[in-house]
């Protein structure tokens, strides 16, 4: 039978490892962003497909349910969804490169107008340049469309995945410094 300290190394070991290998993932992702996004893209067809047939599936079998038509509409719509990724990537990735193009310019207007509207009652210093980080970001993606989103996601995805691999191997070196009784409080008194 296992110890408690023996689980809790085994689990700090694989959330390093999880960490090394996200961080790994991510370097790829950044260094090849062409077959980064290409793989997100087939995902999110192959996912669409899924969810189509499994909403067909439930649609059939509760069949006392209301909404039949509705249920095969939308599944449906998935289907299709996921088929036209799967043949056309490029084009898909285009198209959620652009969405996250307008996103991020939205996201930056509301919040530029938030921080002025809150300018008097909170630190808005945080919010107002996120919201102007976000609005330079969408404009820039906007702008450099069709060309960027063959390589946008892809690149973000990167990013994304070395900052979660940076989070595990911190958390695991973080826990390991508890166990020893010196946390990170300590050693900054």
């Amino acid at each position: 039978m296992r110890t408690a300290n023996s689980a809790a190394r085994t689990g700090k070991t694989w959330s390093f490892g999880l960490g090394v290998l996200l961080v790994i993932l991510g370097m790829l992702a950044i260094g090849v962003p062409f077959v980064a996004t290409m793989t997100v893209v087939f995902m999110t067809g192959w996912l669409l497909i899924l969810a189509g047939v499994e909403q067909v599936v439930y649609a059939l079998q509760r069949p006392e349910e209301r909404g039949l038509f509705t249920k095969l509409l939308l599944a449906a719509l998935y289907i299709v969804a996921g088929v036209m990724l799967l043949r056309s990537p490029v084009t898909g990735a285009f198209t959620v490169t652009m969405i996250i193009a307008a996103l991020l310019i939205v996201d930056g207007v509301l919040e530029i107008v938030l921080a002025i509207r809150l300018r008097r009652t909170v630190a808005t210093g945080w919010l107002l340049t996120g919201g102007i980080l976000s609005l330079v970001l969408g404009f820039l993606i906007w702008r450099g469309l069709p060309n960027m989103s063959a390589y946008l996601i892809g690149t973000f995805l990167g990013i994304r995945l070395i900052f979660k691999g940076i989070e595990h191997i911190r958390l695991s070196a973080y826990n390991t410094d508890l166990d020893r009784g010196g946390g990170w409080r300590q050693r900054a008194a």
